[in-house]
């Protein structure tokens, strides 16, 4: 008899964690060349070193969806540490939902070159933060990108996020 009174209490636990919950997100961006993008050589005597900074502005094919918003477009700077065909990266990302609301992603990753082109990266990313509806956004993924010969790109985008 005393566990009638239990079960609306579990059921409204569990309701409250569901509302901390991370919902799973996953998309496709298609990225254009980078511009500007600049590099400049390291003279530590390490051959093919050299630092690049670039701003590259990128469209979802496949928008993530939070909040009940779709992602629509959005830009990432990122500075890449290179030596060889191999390089270092991390960046910001700044990203638009379908009203105009916005969000920031921080990310780290590692790509693989040639010929001058990037051919692949991958990394991880989190949430730094949001405008409107997504206020307080946090969460974290991660990310693989395949390089075109002209210097676009399409990035496969997982993860999880949360709001207040």
């Amino acid at each position: 008899m005393r566990t009638r009174p239990l079960l609306p209490l579990a059921a409204g636990l569990l309701a409250a964690a569901s509302l901390h919950a991370q919902t799973q997100i996953s998309g496709t961006l298609q990225c254009a060349k980078s511009n500007p993008q600049y590099a400049i050589e390291v003279p530590d005597g390490a051959k093919g070193h050299a630092l690049a900074l670039a701003k590259t502005a990128c469209t979802w094919s496949k928008p993530i969806e939070m909040a009940g918003l779709q992602s629509k477009d959005g830009a990432s700077v990122a500075v890449a540490d290179g030596k060889d065909n191999h390089s270092a990266d991390r960046g910001y990302h700044t990203g638009t939902m379908s009203n105009g609301d916005q969000y920031w992603v921080q990310f780290q990753g590692v790509s693989e070159s040639a010929n001058g082109s990037m051919q692949s990266q991958t990394g991880t990313w989190n949430f730094a933060g949001g405008t409107g509806k997504l206020k307080g956004l946090q969460g974290k993924g991660t990310y693989k990108t395949k390089g075109a010969p002209d210097g676009t790109a399409t990035v496969q985008v997982e993860g999880t996020y949360k709001l207040p």
